[in-house]
């Protein structure tokens, strides 16, 4: 009797978090999901993680079974990449792969889609491949995922044994080339595109399970993040799932180089980086950006000051997020970009590789970006324009270390002090470099290709 009460209580809980999510659209969401009792909101998201889990459960094991059976005299890695500018975050994993005599090594450079779910049918010749394109005049043999009498390669007709992926998100990728359709005859893993430092918060947003259910391995950069999506995402506290994730650390730290000891700045202008972030607003638990605060300063001051070089490195969204949502014209960004082009000492960095930037900068000024470890791991000052609210441990740790600045006038006269040789936090920096790194830079891809062949 108290099992059939117990079920008739779980029912009862599932149809009323059904009915709460039917509420009149009109009311406000966010007082709608804090009047829900804590429980039965745990509920509805278990629920709900049940369902994607029994959808892709099996496509997944039918994959691990296959690679499983199979014995060839030569195994097959397949890098997806779809997003050339995190490249890096692999490269060290595929500088591994290709000593080995018993890997065959492919790179399958994938175009993006631009909405969500579109129409990957139409137009498939003329699709604009960005990682085709950075690829080509490397020394690495690239695979264009669409071909010029417009079909898409499909990833089971080179029968891979294991496929990296660099991005979680489906919805961005051609249907052919989601992992819930290439898990059912490959093992697949992710390799992360970047040092995420956000709080749990965002977990559910950029390690959607529609991928992750399908990974059968997935590394995190860091080891407070691997913890925190364990125990926030509720499907995912059964062992037999956690068991997948791994911390081994980020492969990007394989080719950190530390900044140079005193550098002749008779000989190269003293630079500066400025990485602003992308949003304009803190909606969806996003960082904010202090763009708009700051770039008419910013122009002003190196203009007036010819003897320091400025790198302006924008996230790769944000001009198109000002201009789609009214924010800046097209107009006013393409003068922005007029000016910074006409004068001597200001750049717009907008190449896919920004590993050069990091090399040449001695000084980084940055909203929340998580490029900003790449920066840290370098042993090189940072002006942090924002607080450490909603980051994760490593993050607060990170972004605690630095210089914080709330007004140009103060950033100014920090990177002045820096310019001059006042850098009274690199101790700390490089103490904490030791305490993060998991193990010694330049073997992570190594351990990671370990991992995945031995899984």
């Amino acid at each position: 009797m108290a099992r059939v009460v117990g079920f008739t209580h779980f029912l009862h809980c599932v149809c009323l978090h059904t009915k709460i999510e039917k509420w009149d659209e009109k009311m406000d969401s966010k007082k709608i999901k804090d009047s829900i009792p804590e429980p039965i909101r745990n509920l509805g998201r278990y629920v709900k993680s049940a369902n994607r889990y029994r959808q892709f459960s099996n496509a997944y094991k039918q994959g691990v079974d296959y690679v499983n059976k199979k014995n060839p005299e030569k195994k097959t890695l397949i890098f997806v990449i779809n997003f050339p500018q995190a490249w890096s975050s692999v490269k060290s994993v595929y500088d591994e792969a290709k000593k080995r005599d018993d890997l065959n090594v492919l790179v399958f450079a994938v175009p993006r889609l631009l909405k969500s779910l579109e129409d990957d049918t139409v137009g498939i010749a003329e699709r604009k491949n960005e990682a085709y394109e950075f690829f080509k005049g490397t020394d690495i043999d690239v695979i264009k995922a669409n071909t010029e009498d417009g079909r898409w390669l499909d990833l089971k007709d080179y029968n891979p044994d294991y496929v990296i992926y660099i991005r979680p998100y489906n919805d961005y990728a051609p249907a052919i080339y989601r992992s819930y359709y290439v898990c059912k005859f490959a093992k697949l893993f992710y390799v992360p595109y970047a040092y995420g430092m956000l709080g749990d918060k965002m977990l559910s947003v950029v390690l959607p399970e529609s991928f992750t259910f399908t990974m059968h391995r997935i590394f995190f950069p860091n080891d407070s993040r691997r913890v925190q999506f364990a125990k926030e995402q509720p499907f995912y506290r059964r062992r037999s799932l956690s068991d997948r994730f791994r911390y081994m650390g980020f492969p990007r730290f394989d080719f950190s180089k530390r900044a140079e000891e005193n550098r002749n700045y008779d000989e190269r202008s003293f630079t500066v980086s400025w990485m602003p972030r992308w949003a304009a607003d803190d909606k969806f638990n996003q960082k904010t950006s202090h763009f708009l605060t700051y770039y008419k300063d910013f122009l002003k001051y190196f203009e007036e000051h010819r003897d320091i070089n400025l790198i302006i490195r924008p996230h790769p969204l944000m001009f198109s997020s000002y201009v789609s949502t009214g924010i800046m014209t097209e107009e006013e960004v393409n003068e922005f970009k007029e000016i910074c082009k006409q004068a001597p000492n200001i750049e717009i960095d907008e190449r896919k590789d920004y590993s050069k930037t990091l090399e040449d900068s001695d000084l980084l000024v940055a909203d929340y970006t998580s490029l900003i470890a790449e920066f840290f791991m370098m042993e090189k000052p940072i002006i942090f324009c924002d607080t450490v609210d909603g980051l994760n441990v490593e993050g607060q740790k990170i972004c605690g270390s630095l210089y914080k600045e709330d007004s140009f006038e103060k950033i100014v006269d920090r990177i002045e002090s820096v310019k001059n040789g006042n850098d009274e936090n690199k101790a700390t920096r490089v103490a904490l470099i030791k305490e993060l790194l998991p193990g010694k830079t330049g073997e992570i891809g190594k351990n990671i290709l370990e991992e995945i062949i031995n899984s």
